[in-house]
């Protein structure tokens, strides 16, 4: 495996960038098109999203629950049960990006702020990044909901029912998902030491 990513990194730092143009950018979304000559000699062009990146974050209550948000996702046509997530602004970190959506979605703070990984949603169309995090030590403030936040419902779920959730479709959205599954292995392994 080790020679094989060695393979891959030296591969990319051949790839030459020709020409970097954007093709449409509004709000927080940047379309990019990349002219590139590879090491053969052929070119290629990608067109991709472009983005600062983004965050999940898992509030896991003192009593060993977890904060879940249902919310109308207007791309899907339909309700969704999530984890409180968004994307990082210009001149933010991704912890502070996770603090900031942590207090307006759900209106908590976290005193403790664990990054439990981070994946790329979509490498083949974009160069988004999103990081997951546990929130602890949670500390009750209020919502500060964005205008387009306003029919997020919360609830409290142990971490076994969200894991069913996950199986039965009826979490669905994929950085949820990955924040779930990166805190139950964390959480199995760990349960005595968090609780």
């Amino acid at each position: 495996m080790d020679s094989n990513s060695q393979g891959t990194a030296n591969f990319a730092d051949c790839i030459e960038i020709v020409s970097s143009e954007n093709l449409l950018k509004h709000d927080n979304v940047l379309i990019r098109r990349d002219t590139t000559l590879f090491p053969d000699g052929s070119s290629r062009q990608h067109t991709y999203w472009s983005s600062p990146g983004g965050v999940v974050i898992l509030p896991f209550r003192d009593d060993g629950r977890i904060i879940m948000i249902e919310q109308y996702r207007y791309l899907v046509r339909k309700r969704c049960w999530e984890l409180p997530a968004g994307g990082i602004k210009d001149g933010e970190t991704a912890d502070q990006a996770a603090l900031r959506e942590l207090e307006e979605e759900v209106g908590v703070r976290a005193r403790s702020l664990v990054k439990m990984g981070a994946f790329y949603p979509s490498n083949g169309f974009s160069d988004e990044i999103v990081h997951v995090y546990l929130a602890r030590n949670l500390l009750v403030t209020s919502q500060k909901l964005d205008p387009t936040e306003v029919d997020i419902t919360l609830a409290d779920v142990d971490p076994e029912k969200a894991i069913e959730m996950v199986w039965q479709s009826r979490i669905a959205g994929g950085s949820s998902i990955i924040a779930i599954l990166y805190f139950y292995f964390h959480w199995r392994n760990l349960s005595d030491r968090m609780l």
